[in-house]
């Protein structure tokens, strides 16, 4: 960002972010880091202008940020999501979102085949050593590293042209995605469809009159052979996890 917009002071970044927690320390520790960057980048040149916001917010304020009026996009160059919510988040919003085009957040970045949003190029790679997390990120799996030439070039062509898409203008294409996230994501769509996929799967359960824990599991694992596994799979712990169990708590 700062490589794109050097000598600019016309352009901001907003970090809503932490290192590890919202404790002080924290903060005055991750605005020291955005500093050196900046420096070291634009050294006593003009900068763009970045924002940190940290610790948490409320949901209202966090659909205030999304929806103020100086964000033009949401922008995310991610490793790879199990689900995304802040993009979804911001999508629902109507905000314009430029993102990795690879992992999770496709899934409700696109619409009949066609891309809402602005897509990051990237190249596959191994995940380091020092970012393994047994259980979640395993040695020898791979996630995105986003090319930063296409990174700058959506965000300049955003910035640039903030009337102009393919199809229309980039808010025309953003309120499209708006209303699919809205009809299709939303808790109460995902509660329906979790619900009646439990409701399904608990009676063909019982129709099989299983007597004990071991024959019921031995036959949901026998309706997903290799090769065949409808079962989407998410990070332990992740926004998607939490996500999915909040619509089915609140729908049931």
């Amino acid at each position: 960002f700062c490589r794109a917009f050097k000598g600019r002071e016309d352009v901001g970044l907003i970090l809503k972010t932490s290192i590890m927690n919202g404790s002080l320390i924290d903060f005055e520790t991750l605005k020291k880091r955005v500093g050196e960057v900046k420096t070291s980048i634009c050294g006593a040149d003009k900068h763009p202008q970045i924002r940190i916001i940290h610790g948490r917010l409320t949901e209202p304020q966090m659909n205030e940020l999304y929806n103020d009026s100086r964000v033009v996009a949401a922008v995310s160059v991610t490793h790879g999501e199990g689900y995304g919510l802040p993009l979804i988040e911001a999508a629902a919003a109507g905000c314009p979102i430029i993102a990795t085009d690879w992992s999770g957040h496709l899934d409700f970045l696109t619409v009949d085949g066609k891309k809402m949003f602005t897509p990051v190029m990237f190249d596959m790679a191994e995940i380091p050593k020092e970012c393994v997390w047994p259980g979640v990120m395993e040695a020898g799996s791979g996630w995105a590293n986003p090319r930063e030439e296409s990174f700058v070039a959506a965000m300049n062509k955003r910035i640039e042209t903030v009337t102009e898409s393919e199809d229309g203008s980039v808010e025309e294409t953003a309120f499209k995605l708006s209303n699919h996230v809205r009809e299709r994501y939303s808790v109460a769509a995902i509660a329906a469809q979790l619900n009646a996929l439990v409701v399904d799967v608990v009676k063909q359960v019982v129709s099989t009159k299983p007597q004990n824990r071991e024959d019921a599991v031995n036959f949901l694992r026998g309706q997903h052979p290799d090769g065949k596994d409808t079962v989407v799979p998410t990070m332990p712990m992740s926004a998607g996890d939490v996500f999915l169990a909040s619509t089915l708590k609140m729908h049931l």
